[in-house]
């Protein structure tokens, strides 16, 4: 295996582990977004700004990925 492609291949990998990595703590702010403290009943109040941004941001770091792998 050359060097470039090596080298290729080691950041495609880590950059799958932070990708999910951060996939898990954006599930675990979705769950402290919408439902409350105590078990799983939603919110009587969601900030559905922050949850927007938070989906924003999601979605353009998808799109990110997956243009650096194109």
């Amino acid at each position: 295996m050359g060097t470039q492609l090596g080298q290729q291949i080691s950041v495609a990998f880590a950059g799958a582990l932070a990708f999910g990595v951060y996939f898990a703590t954006l599930l675990s702010c979705f769950r402290w977004l919408l439902f409350a403290d105590e078990g799983w009943k939603r919110r009587r109040v969601i900030n559905w700004p922050l949850v927007g941004v938070t989906s924003f941001i999601f979605g353009i770091n998808v799109v990110r990925e997956a243009w650096r792998l194109h």
